[in-house]
């Protein structure tokens, strides 16, 4: 086999490759924007239950935060350093 031929053989292998991956990445991207299109017309209208209790409220200046926040914080950074030395 002559070196033009193994290199015709690459170049062919190589857009067979890429035509694979075009394409796979093609039906990738319409299954995702069909999977979008389904959750917006069959989602209920109304609004989850559970936002609310995970939602930061604004903080007016002069309050000081809840002592479990604090509580909870500390230890967490303290865990973070403990695993870092």
């Amino acid at each position: 086999m002559s070196l033009v031929d193994q290199l015709m053989q690459g170049l062919s292998l190589m857009v067979l490759g890429m035509g694979i991956v075009l394409s796979f990445l093609g039906l990738l991207i319409g299954a995702m924007k069909l999977v979008s299109w389904l959750v917006v017309t069959v989602a209920d209208d109304e609004p989850d239950e559970l936002a609310p209790a995970f939602s930061v409220a604004p903080r007016t200046p002069g309050t000081r935060p809840d002592a479990a926040l604090i509580a909870v914080l500390s230890a967490a950074v303290s865990k973070y350093r403990q695993g870092r030395s």
